[in-house]
C-alpha cells in the first residue's frame, strides 16, 4: 500500500517584500508585504491558510483534490482558478480574477474548523466578497486591475480618502505616516504610486495638495495642512498683541 503524499510548509514576507512560491502541485502563490501562509497538501486535499496579509493564488486544476484557502473565518474552495485574498484585522476581502470559487464560513469545534455550508457563496470572474463582523458578507463587482496592481509594484488610488490611502501606503513602509491635522479630513487622493517608493507618495501630497510632512521623535512622519504665505501671515498678525 502506497503512502499518501503529504507536504507541510510555511512561507512569509517582510514589510515591503513580495515573494512568488510555486507549490508542489504547480499552483502559484504570490505573497504581498508582511504576509504569511502555511501549506498542507495530502493525497486528498490541498490546503493553504492565510495567517495574515495578502496573497494572490493561481490554482492548478485538479478535480480529484480541491484547493482550499482558509482566511479569517472563511473557507475558499477552488479547482482551477485565480483570485486575490486579503485579511485585515477582523475583515476579509476576496477578488476573483479567473474561474469560480465557493466561499463558506467556518466555525470552531475544539481544534477543528468545519464549514457551515448552508451559508455558502459562489463567486465568478470580476466579483468580490468583503466579510467583517459589522456588515457581514457583501458581494459586488470588483475593480480587478486596481485590486491586483500590487503585483506590479503599484498602488492605485481613485478619489480615495486620505486616511485610507495613508493606511495602504503604510503597509509597505517601516516609516509610518500619521495624519496629524483635522483640516485634512475629507481630502481625496487620486494617482498611481510605487509600493517600493513611499517617499514619492509624500512628495506628491506636498506638490499637489496643501500638505507637508513633519518628522516626529518616534520616527513617524506627521501629515499636516500647509497654509499659503498670506494665510500664515494673517494668522500671525491676528495673534500679535495690540
Amino acid at each position: 500500500v502506497g503512502v499518501p503524499f503529504v507536504s507541510n510548509f510555511g512561507y512569509a514576507t517582510d514589510i515591503g517584500e513580495q515573494r512568488s512560491i510555486e507549490l508542489d502541485d504547480g499552483s502559484l502563490v504570490v505573497l504581498n508585504t508582511d504576509s504569511a501562509i502555511t501549506v498542507n497538501f495530502s493525497g486528498a486535499l490541498r490546503s493553504v491558510r492565510l495567517l495574515h496579509g495578502q496573497a494572490f493564488f493561481e490554482v492548478a486544476a485538479d478535480a480529484t483534490r480541491p484547493f482550499v484557502v482558509t482566511a479569517g473565518d472563511r473557507r475558499i474552495t477552488a479547482v482551477g482558478t485565480a483570485f486575490d485574498v486579503r485579511v485585515d484585522d477582523a475583515s476579509l476581502h476576496l477578488v476573483m480574477v479567473e474561474g469560480r470559487v465557493d466561499v463558506d464560513p467556518v466555525r470552531r469545534i475544539g481544534l477543528d474548523r468545519l464549514p457551515a455550508r448552508k451559508e455558502r457563496v459562489s463567486l465568478g470572474v470580476g466579483e468580490q466578497l468583503h466579510a467583517d463582523a459589522i456588515d457581514g458578507v457583501r458581494v459586488s463587482m470588483a475593480d480587478v486591475d486596481r485590486a491586483i496592481s500590487w503585483r506590479e509594484g503599484r498602488l492605485i488610488f481613485r478619489n480615495d480618502p486620505l486616511e485610507s490611502a495613508v493606511a495602504e501606503v503604510n503597509r509597505y513602509s517601516r516609516r509610518q505616516l500619521v495624519i496629524d491635522d483635522p483640516r485634512l479630513v475629507g481630502l481625496r487622493i487620486s494617482g498611481v504610486f510605487s509600493t517600493d517608493r513611499p517617499d514619492n507618495f509624500v512628495l506628491a501630497l506636498s506638490t499637489y495638495h496643501p500638505v507637508v510632512a513633519r518628522p516626529l521623535a518616534d520616527g513617524t512622519l506627521a501629515l499636516v495642512r500647509s497654509d499659503p504665505p498670506e494665510d500664515a501671515a494673517n494668522r500671525k498678525q491676528a495673534r500679535a498683541p495690540e
